[in-house]
């Protein structure tokens, strides 16, 4: 529990963000720029609305890849661990990282942000939302959000995957890819 507590206070503190984020948003913004110019004709004239969208799908699906790669590689799962480690799944667990964890987690899954365009323009109430229902998966409760919970992933998938390790329940919002690439437990 006191090491949970420590790794709150980390994240609460904005250390993280003080540290991580200026070097990690200029190499992000820099790898994307070009990528973002050649897209711009096609993805520009779409509504924000329509490239907030996209970007959470794009958000979502590297953060599935993310996830498996920290469970399917030794070097990171040695990172990884950590936040397997924590003996009883609950709200805390969900900040239980390891710094280098959380470095290449921004630098690979908030790519798709600044290629949209969207990066700047999101409110900080999405990624407080991110939040909660990252605190929710790891709430160890039963909820399956009923026929919700075939496209969401709710604290009872997120459980699965928690309690046996396995290889299995990568999603972080959406189901579908534990579905099409064969990791649904």
């Amino acid at each position: 529990m006191r090491a949970n507590a420590v790794y709150v206070l980390l994240y609460a503190s904005g250390i993280y963000g003080l540290v991580l984020w200026p070097p990690i948003h200029g190499a992000v913004a820099a790898i994307a720029e070009p990528l973002r110019v050649a897209v711009a004709p096609a993805i520009g004239p779409l509504p924000l609305l329509v490239r907030c969208a996209l970007a959470l799908i794009a958000f979502d699906a590297l953060a599935y890849w993310v996830h498996r790669a920290a469970h399917a590689s030794p070097v990171l799962w040695r990172i990884h661990r950590i936040h397997h480690s924590d003996p009883n799944l609950g709200p805390m667990t969900t900040f239980r990282f390891h710094v280098l964890e959380i470095a290449w987690r921004m630098a690979v899954q908030f790519l798709p942000l600044y290629i949209l365009g969207i990066a700047a323009a999101l409110p900080r109430g999405v990624y407080a939302a991110l939040l909660v229902f990252n605190v929710l998966a790891h709430s160890d409760l039963r909820w399956t959000f009923g026929l919700l919970g075939r496209t969401i992933v709710s604290p009872a998938y997120h459980a699965t995957h928690h309690r046996a390790e396995s290889a299995a329940n990568f999603g972080m919002f959406f189901v579908v890819w534990d579905a099409w690439f064969g990791t649904r437990a």
